[in-house]
């Protein structure tokens, strides 16, 4: 099994970082990658999308197409949002073999683990966590 287009998209995101040398630089990347989201559809805010163990409410909506998750989330906070979004974009479109089994090293590589709050990096956790299982949920059907 290959993971070249997750570890790809890794990549990508590092190089966006490369550019944030302090912690506000990154901040203010998380903020505008979390704007950038899609709309979430209303609809999916429902107890069975929200992410437990998250400082903020969370939701994340997951869906298989041709054999591919696609992911989007929403949250009040805009660094959640985009802490999601990062998440979303590493793994939207990846198979749930490919979520379940291609961890997001990305996050320590660019020095998140450093810069965010217990809380934040807690969270952060957690909406992985969802986001395998997920994957997990649409690998046994």
């Amino acid at each position: 099994m290959t993971f070249d287009s997750c570890l790809q998209k890794q990549a990508a995101i590092k190089a966006i970082f490369a550019t944030c040398l302090t912690p506000e630089s990154r901040y203010q990347k998380i903020i505008e990658l979390g704007r950038q989201l899609s709309p979430f559809n209303p609809a999916s805010r429902t107890p069975a999308n929200l992410v437990p163990g998250c400082q903020s409410i969370m939701h994340l909506e997951a869906t298989l197409n041709d054999g591919k998750l696609i992911l989007n989330a929403d949250s009040e906070a805009l660094i959640s949002k985009g802490l999601a979004a990062l998440l979303i974009y590493v793994y939207s479109e990846e198979t749930p073999a490919t979520i379940a089994n291609c961890p997001p090293t990305f996050i320590q590589e660019i020095g998140l683990s450093n810069a965010l709050s217990p809380a934040r990096s807690s969270g952060l956790a957690s909406l992985y966590h969802k986001l395998r299982q997920e994957a997990l949920k649409y690998s046994l059907n």
